[in-house]
């Protein structure tokens, strides 16, 4: 009978911690929230197309494109900026508390002949209130102790906004134009 109540328990332990890893929607590196791809295009793309493609989707894709990134390595093939998103925030819809968090993160863009790599990563989030308040975007739920259900609403959005972010840098690689204004020939 004690056999049985310790392979039980044992189950039940291991239900539990299996239940606390799926809580994590992040593809993870060294337990931290990190995206990345490698992307194989066809031989047309060659290493100052992507890197060109690379150079105006940060252009496009943030306000200041200068404030944003902080390697700009043509030679090697290497773009890497700071940027960051909205995510939204409900710790207590029953209080009516409803935050915009700003979520900073790191891409990094390597570009060589006919493919490129993205990552995503070294995310952290921060919200003002009244209190104050600073939060680390993190697959870590077991600090998770109040508001979990609202701190996965929050991983999610923000899993939502990184996914946008994915595809609008693949949308702009596959652009096979070679310069900055030869969309704009007849304007």
């Amino acid at each position: 009978m004690k056999t049985l109540k310790i392979a039980i328990l044992l189950l039940f332990i291991n239900t539990c911690c299996a239940a606390q890893a799926k809580d994590s929607i992040f593809p993870t590196k060294n337990e931290a929230a990190f995206y990345t791809k490698t992307v194989a295009l066809d031989s047309s793309f060659n290493k100052n197309l992507l890197f060109l493609n690379a150079k105006k989707w940060f252009a496009n894709y943030y306000k200041s494109a200068n404030a944003v990134i902080q390697l700009d390595d043509k030679e090697n093939g290497v773009i890497i900026g700071k940027g960051n998103f909205d995510a939204n925030y409900t710790p207590s819809a029953l209080f009516g508390l409803n935050y915009t968090v700003l979520v900073r993160n790191v891409v990094e863009i390597n570009v060589k002949y006919g493919k490129y790599k993205y990552e995503i990563r070294d995310f952290s989030g921060s919200y003002y209130a009244s209190s104050g308040g600073t939060f680390t975007l993190s697959i870590d739920n077991s600090k998770i102790k109040l508001w979990k259900k609202n701190i996965l609403k929050f991983r999610n959005n923000s899993h939502k906004e990184i996914q946008l972010l994915e595809q609008s840098i693949q949308d702009a690689m596959s652009i096979k134009s070679l310069s900055i204004t030869s969309q704009n020939k007849d304007w």
